[in-house]
């Protein structure tokens, strides 16, 4: 799935290539699962004719704002110059603009949304209102600020796992699974250290890994290839492959990598440098000893 940086490349790409078009077109499939809260015919109906005025992104959503309404997608658009492989395959939206240009919602898996919201302001209308800042936009300025946000957040909620307060996008909104596994490994956190247990050190270090991996991935447009050598993101995408085979891998350093379920998802992360520490790990090593004395028995 796309995350900020991927939603943000493609925000820029519309950005450039369609702000102030015209709609002449606009094609919708009949998709009552990603065509949500309208008909294709009034989606339709409520595009064509109006100007495209700016795109939007809030964390890992993107969208459009059209003079006289507003429309949300959900997680990506797609910009296409290749006229030969025009529409893409699984197309939700396509609109043809003034001048000969085309954009084209793509979701191959349905897990997208199209939405009309209407009003100037498509982030004050739900689900967007929900959203937590912006970990591009509005990440707090200074580490001390970043603590506290993050602490009267889990005042109520000792347990909770740090990796599972990153994917809480009501909390924050942008980090995904990979950008959550990749802060952690270059803030040396273990992903079920509890967010309580984290010290003001551990605090600055994810605020300054947060800014680094965030704000690079965004400058080179979600290109992974220009991506440091060095972070984990380009071993653990080897890693999960081999998951179900439990085989072994290691980051850049040739240090092993391991899988644990964090907040229902999978989460990579190398020992050596991110140990669970306090309660977590006494609990973490008990859990572990009963399970190998119930597999011997």
């Amino acid at each position: 799935m796309p995350e900020l940086p991927e939603v943000e490349a493609a925000r820029g790409l519309v950005e450039l290539g369609c702000k102030g078009k015209t709609i002449l077109v606009a094609r919708v499939a009949d998709d009552e699962k990603v065509i949500n809260g309208c008909t294709p015919d009034e989606l339709r109906k409520a595009l064509e004719g109006r100007t495209l005025l700016r795109a939007h992104r809030k964390g890992m959503t993107g969208g459009i704002v059209v003079k006289g309404v507003g429309v949300t997608k959900y997680k990506r658009a797609h910009l296409e110059s290749d006229p030969e492989s025009w529409p893409p395959r699984f197309t939700k939206l396509e609109l043809e603009l003034q001048g000969g240009g085309r954009l084209a919602y793509v979701d191959s898996r349905r897990f997208g949304r199209i939405k009309l919201l209407p009003g100037p302001d498509p982030l004050a209308c739900e689900p967007l209102c929900r959203l937590g800042w912006d970990v591009l936009l509005q990440l707090p300025p200074t580490a001390a600020q970043f603590g506290q946000v993050v602490r009267e957040r889990v005042v109520r909620a000792p347990s909770l796992r740090i990796k599972a307060l990153l994917l809480d996008q009501e909390f924050c909104s942008g980090i995904g699974n990979w950008v959550a596994d990749e802060v952690l490994y270059q803030a040396r956190i273990h992903p079920e250290q509890t967010a309580t247990s984290l010290d003001d050190g551990s605090m600055a270090a994810l605020h300054a890994a947060i800014r680094e991996v965030v704000g690079l991935a965004v400058r080179v447009e979600a290109d992974s290839d220009r991506f440091p050598r060095d972070w984990l993101f380009h071993y653990r995408r080897v890693c999960l492959c081999l998951w179900t085979n439990k085989k072994a891998s290691q980051d850049a350093s040739g240090r092993a990598i391991h899988f644990v379920t964090v907040g229902s998802r999978t989460s990579a992360f190398v020992p050596a440098v991110q140990q669970l520490k306090g309660s977590g790990a006494a609990g973490r090593a008990k859990a572990a000893a009963a399970k190998e004395a119930e597999e011997g028995g």
